[in-house]
């Protein structure tokens, strides 16, 4: 009785604490299946006697840039294109500094010719962030961002 009982209740634990991550894992896996991915919509050929052409492409500090989504922005240096990033957590809220916790958030980015507003590429991921009892901050994450391709060089040919 008391054997079957200490299962049971280290089994109860044991969903308690691990349910969440894997509902949140199985998420992830199921909005990554359907949006995750690199779009690109036109390319840009850069000079090669352009400093842009020449160099690796230079973005800008970013900053935040005013707009409701909270979304933060670079620009590169002739600000001739900007590129946008926002995230936006679609279960639980956004940590405050190394706190833990399990959330799952949509990432996207976007490269725009700043003179016509005109989207050429953008990338979608999803990060689910996870409670660890014995780790250390940041809490660790998993994503479905590819590393193959980069949407900078992708956007920009000659771009290095």
């Amino acid at each position: 009785m008391r054997t079957s009982l200490l299962i049971a209740l280290v089994t109860v634990l044991i969903v308690m604490l691990k349910g969440e991550y894997w509902y949140l894992g199985f998420q992830m896996s199921r909005q990554c299946e359907k949006e995750a991915g690199i779009k690109i919509y036109e390319t840009v050929e850069l000079p090669r006697s352009s400093p842009i052409g020449q160099y690796r492409l230079f973005w800008a500090q970013s900053m935040p840039s005013g707009r409701p989504d909270g979304s933060w922005f670079s620009r590169t240096s002739d600000d001739a294109y900007r590129m946008i990033w926002t995230t936006t957590y679609l279960i639980g809220t956004k940590p405050r500094d190394y706190e833990q916790g399990n959330t799952l958030s949509k990432s996207h980015t976007g490269i725009y010719r700043w003179s016509d507003k005109k989207l050429l590429g953008e990338e979608i991921y999803f990060v689910h962030h996870y409670s660890c009892l014995f780790c250390d901050a940041p809490a660790p994450h998993r994503t479905c961002r590819s590393n193959k391709i980069d949407l900078t060089t992708a956007v920009f040919k000659n771009a290095h």
